[in-house]
């Protein structure tokens, strides 16, 4: 992987790619993300207005649909990651 090529719509994740003499090319963050269907689905979960399904595919919302427990387990679930200069890192072996 080292010297490829990566987008990133972060600054800060661009730096930390950069760090790691990878070659990240800044790009401009979409309002659809994955991360962000995924907090609406999350929202979805806790009893709130959520139209996660209007940013899927048909096929993918009922595949979605047909697991909705997996969604229900992780949106439970503690997050056990820290966000530093905008990327995660487990807190598991984090050292300050």
């Amino acid at each position: 992987m080292s010297g490829g090529f990566f987008k990133s719509g972060d600054k800060a994740e661009g730096y930390m790619l950069k760090l790691y003499r990878l070659k990240p090319k800044v790009g401009e963050r979409r309002s659809l993300s994955a991360a962000s269907v995924k907090e609406r689905m999350y929202d979805a979960v806790s009893g709130g207005k959520s139209d996660w399904k209007t940013d899927v595919p048909e096929s993918v919302g009922k595949i979605i649909e047909e697991n909705w427990d997996v969604i229900e387990k992780y949106s439970r679930l503690e997050d056990k990651t820290r966000r530093v200069l905008g990327m995660k890192f487990p807190i598991e072996g984090w050292s300050e």
